[in-house]
């Protein structure tokens, strides 16, 4: 499905003994220093290092993360303690993160409402898209999430759980690979079969053979991918950039059987041609 099982979740709502909530994705993250200009407006490569090292920090949040301490931040992403604590201070000083005074956790802070509201008063297609998920929840009973495609990776920017106690939910901000998942196959619809097959094929048997399957249906259907025992139902939304966007429909497979997930393909391009349309305008 889609979310990895090292992931909090994501059946049931019980959560895996060795999840993390911080990404300890680390590489190519170089050392943090201090922020200078080289002239001409230009900032140092050591000021760009820092900000990378900041924006990482950010976006190791997730729902399911209680707040972080600056031993944890050194720890995942291999930063001395000094500069951890500095970074974090940063960011609390900008009002992008907030310190808890009783536990020492930063959560994240009120910069983030802000900009979040920037983006809705200013895009059009976040309310519909939201009206989409909640129609898709609403019909099949399951939970419905929208992904966006970053290089080769899909983020989950938006979910609508299911009511079932026994229920998938992938967890928004959370990453996975493109070539795993549903949403992931949808994705890659766009993009040149021969590009597709050199960079990808080694991850994924089959790959040209789902994404044909997936092109002829509409819509791509996987089972356990990502999570045994769940089953995911996925659609692109082609009206921004094609590519770029897929909606979603994910279950526990118990509930969603071949009848069930062709049924929700349906439901899920229905939708995803809806949005298409209301981009498009």
């Amino acid at each position: 499905m889609d979310a990895s099982p090292h992931d909090t979740d994501r059946i049931s709502g019980t959560r895996s003994a060795g999840a993390t909530a911080i990404s300890t994705r680390t590489t190519g993250v170089p050392s943090a220093g201090t922020t200078r200009s080289t002239g001409a407006g230009t900032p140092s490569a050591t000021g760009t290092q820092s900000v990378t090292r900041a924006l990482s920090i950010l976006r190791s949040f997730s729902p399911s993360c209680g707040g972080v301490t600056g031993p944890q931040i050194a720890e995942r992403f291999g930063y001395s303690l000094p500069t951890a604590h500095r970074l974090l201070r940063a960011l609390e000083a900008e009002r992008f993160l907030v310190l808890d005074p009783v536990t020492r956790r930063y959560r994240p802070g009120p910069e983030f409402l802000r900009l979040s509201a920037v983006i809705v008063d200013r895009d059009g297609g976040v309310a519909p898209a939201f009206a989409a998920l909640r129609r898709l929840r609403d019909r099949t009973g399951e939970t419905a999430t929208m992904f966006w495609r970053f290089a080769d990776e899909r983020t989950c920017v938006r979910e609508v759980p299911s009511d079932h106690a026994h229920r998938v939910t992938p967890g928004v901000g959370r990453r996975y690979p493109l070539a795993r998942g549903a949403a992931g196959l949808v994705l890659l619809l766009g993009e040149d079969e021969r590009a597709v097959r050199d960079r990808l094929r080694n991850e994924r048997p089959g790959l040209l053979a789902d994404l044909s399957a997936a092109r002829a249906r509409g819509f791509a259907v996987t089972v356990g991918e990502t999570i045994p025992g769940a089953v995911a139902v996925a659609a692109p939304v082609p009206g921004l950039r094609r590519g770029l966007v897929a909606i979603s429909v994910v279950g526990p497979a118990q509930r969603f059987g071949p009848a069930e997930a062709e049924a929700v393909g349906g439901l899920v391009a229905e939708e995803a041609r809806r949005l298409t349309a209301t981009f498009r305008h």
